[in-house]
């Protein structure tokens, strides 16, 4: 392989709780207990995978277990960032001298498709650029390169990339930009070029075509490139001529009907400058059902295993697409030894996204990078969520072996004793816990966790619950609700988990109060077990399901549980009230479980009833309390007292009381659902996360009438944030665990300062 080649793929060298139970941690934990996020399933040959960050040197692969990555590893920005409304793909390389790689994507803002800077529908805007040490875990670093305000200029209207070469020790990005005729109006789609010495620093090369383009679509539209060139790609071959190319959609007659098909071309040049089209590339071997509907972003790069080169490519499928294109985006792979006649590796795509996951709409524009360990990475823009995943080559040169998704590392090589951050950017902007893959037991709904940190394990275990579509298809469970089984995942940062399975099943007893379902929000030890009160679901019979009870189970570990029975029915501890109209209605939900320093034992639960407000029935939720000498024999006692009046946060009611003795004072803290004055349908509010504290356990007090931590527009929770819960670390610093919507992920925060429960970040 050429020098040229070498350096294509790896980068030059330039550049370059104070209270009377404590925490388990806080006293002698259960021999072997714990409590317990993420990985993804190999799709064809390539495997997303969460953890490929080394514990060592940074040259050797990380492969994790991939059952359950569920999340980009890029995208948009957090409200006002210059990515906050739409994330296009990215291009990514590996500097060896500084032992990082670098990304470069592109992305637009809500303000300027507000101020019609760009066409609307689209992702062209700025390219940023991103770093990491591992491919998994990325930092943004902001703009790099921006278009022109010259209207005159072929990228006045936004930019865009797909691939991006070494040559002559300089990087080199073609780019496509659109022309802005004026405000809100675009013409023209170009190519054009930027180069730069370290990948930060970029110069604009004024092409010989309008407004500075290298390239532009024919006048005639009827040709076979149609009326606008996209994601340009480009090599150098060893005789020092450059091929550029690009791809382009015309409506063609297939299956007797008018669709929309892509097609990759080529131009040619002996300067990089001045190119002559070629055409369309030729292929070897017919076309496949991956591809029917055509290929389109094609990323070129040497072929780091054998002579010529090799392209990743948007393979669009035969499944007809409701919108005149055909099909489903997947990931194709080709070879070629003179980079202009290509064969396709295989008649099925290397990666495509996953039914269950955030890509599951398809995958495509894709880029090849290969790391310091000789393994090829990628990078693909996902759909329907539009964010940037990865995957990694399982073993070297084979290139139908590719891990199937990189997701959030372990962070590993750190001690877990200390607080692992998040930059508070697109890193974070998914769920720690998402969905299973398709047949697992929590494939269709997940619903809350609670975690807590082991000592002698130096690790966090989290509870959490979820049904499958299998178990809801036979009634098992309830449609529409998470109620399910009870799963354990341990993680040593509380950022990346790893599911272990189901550790408490529903009784197939129709007698049973949990046989319909069952879920948690609240976990404690006391006398060393560990006790998780229940809300489960009675099963009436296939499909049908009666009233919602409390329960108890314990544990001398966190993994095997014993049902407790309860002197209620169906061995309940709690049960709601015979009069559907009392305050508590007929439903009890998301139990919490303390005991006292007196021995006395306070189970919390939250209930729903329509109330008068406004002037009209709204649904009010409401958190009550019983009381318990046993922590068996429960007396009601009523709602929770509250000293400071309702806020606005949560003007619709409190729900999901997750209580825990306060580490840093006497009594009490408690985190809450707070739903707020925002009318939606028969409910109030927004859900948002609430604090309180209380001396004994009865009486609260609001910390504040704004949230602690709420969901934000353009992130994965930007419906709400709920279902609470609070755990201690080993650095003293509180973690909140919540459950987002609309995704309806697990999401974690963390007290940015030990003791200042007001200041909260994401994980």
């Amino acid at each position: 392989m050429s020098h040229l080649s070498t350096h294509i793929l790896h980068g030059p060298a330039p550049v370059s709780y104070g209270q009377a139970i404590p925490w388990p941690h806080q006293r002698q934990a259960p021999q072997g207990c714990g409590w317990l996020r993420c990985r993804g399933e190999a799709c064809n040959e390539f495997r997303p995978d969460h953890s490929l960050r080394s514990h060592g040197h940074r040259n050797k692969l990380q492969a994790s277990n991939t059952d359950n990555v569920n999340r980009p590893i890029l995208n948009r920005g957090s409200p006002g960032s210059e990515d906050d409304a739409k994330l296009g793909a990215g291009v990514a390389v590996w500097f060896a001298e500084d032992e990082v790689y670098r990304m470069w994507y592109y992305a637009n803002s809500q303000a300027s498709n507000d101020n019609a800077d760009y066409p609307k529908g689209l992702s062209m805007g700025k390219i940023l650029l991103a770093e990491s040490t591992d491919f998994v875990s990325w930092k943004k670093k902001g703009v790099v390169i921006s278009p022109e305000a010259d209207l005159s200029s072929f990228d006045s209207g936004g930019l865009g990339l797909a691939s991006i070469a070494f040559i002559s020790g300089d990087v080199w990005m073609p780019v496509f930009g659109i022309e802005k005729q004026a405000q809100g109006k675009f013409g023209k789609q170009r190519l054009g070029l930027v180069r730069s010495k370290d990948g930060v620093k970029w110069t604009k090369v004024k092409g010989p075509g309008p407004g500075g383009s290298i390239l532009e679509p024919s006048p005639d539209v009827d040709t076979w490139e149609g009326s606008a060139l996209f994601c340009p790609g480009m090599v150098q071959r060893p005789d020092g001529s450059y091929i550029l190319y690009y791809h382009t959609s015309k409506q063609h007659e297939r299956d007797g009907i008018k669709r929309v098909f892509w097609m990759i071309g080529y131009a040619t040049s002996d300067d990089g400058l001045h190119f002559k089209k070629g055409g369309p590339i030729t292929w070897t071997n017919s076309v496949a059902d991956m591809d029917y509907g055509g290929q389109s972003g094609p990323a070129v790069i040497p072929n780091p295993y054998g002579e010529g080169y090799l392209m990743a490519y948007t393979a669009l499928g035969k499944e007809y697409g409701p919108t005149g294109f055909f099909g489903r985006w997947s990931t194709g792979l080709a070879r070629s030894s003179d980079g202009i006649t290509w064969s396709r590796i295989g008649d099925q795509p290397i990666f495509e996204g996953q039914q269950g996951k955030w890509d599951e709409g398809g995958a495509g524009h894709p880029a090849l990078c290969l790391g310091p360990d000789g393994l090829l990475r990628l990078l693909y823009h996902g759909f329907p969520n539009k964010g940037i995943g990865a995957a990694s080559m399982r073993e070297k040169g084979n290139l139908k072996s590719i891990h199937s998704r990189h997701n959030h590392p372990r962070r590993s090589g750190r001690s877990a004793t200390t607080l692992q951050a998040a930059t508070v950017d697109q890193a974070v902007n998914r769920p720690v816990l998402g969905r299973g893959s398709p047949g697992a037991g929590d494939d269709l709904k997940i619903g809350a966790g609670v975690a807590m940190w082991f000592p002698q394990e130096n690790i966090y275990k989290m509870w959490f619950y979820g049904n499958s579509k299998a178990a809801t298809d036979k009634g098992e469970v309830p449609k529409f609700l998470s109620l399910g089984q009870i799963f354990l995942a341990e993680s040593p940062d509380f950022v990346a988990w790893e599911k272990k399975g189901a550790v408490i099943s529903p009784d197939s007893d129709l007698s049973s109060y949990d046989s319909g379902g069952m879920g948690l929000t609240g976990i404690a030890f006391i006398d060393e077990d560990i006790w998780m009160p229940l809300f489960a679901l009675e099963k009436l019979e296939e499909g049908k399901f009666g009233k919602q009870r409390l329960g108890l189970v314990r544990s001398q570990d966190g993994v095997n549980w014993r049902k407790v029975q309860g002197p209620g029915p169906g061995g309940s501890l709690l049960e709601p009230g015979q009069d559907a109209d009392s305050w508590e209605g007929n439903a009890l939900f998301c139990p919490g479980l303390v005991r006292l320093p007196d021995g006395t034992f306070v189970l919390y639960y939250h209930t729903s009833k329509q109330s008068k407000r406004d002037g009209k029935d709204r649904v009010i939720w409401t958190i009550g309390y019983a009381t318990s000498q046993d922590g068996l024999h429960f007396t009601k006692c009523g709602p929770i007292t509250w000293t400071n009046p309702v806020a606005k946060m949560d003007y619709g009611g409190q729900s999901g009381p997750a209580v825990v003795p306060n580490p840093y004072d006497e009594g009490f803290l408690m985190a809450y659902t707070a739903l707020d004055e925002e009318l939606m349908g028969a409910f109030y509010g927004k859900w948002n996360v609430g604090l309180a504290e209380s001396k004994d356990g009865i009486t609260w007090s609001r910390i504040g009438d704004q949230p602690i931590f709420a969901g934000q527009a353009g992130m994965w929770d930007e419906g709400g944030a709920g279902h609470p819960t609070l755990c201690l670390g080993p650095d003293g610093l509180l973690r909140l665990l919540y459950h987002g919507f609309p995704n309806k992920g697990i999401g974690a925060a963390v007290m940015k300062e030990k003791g200042n429960l007001s200041d909260w970040q994401r994980l």
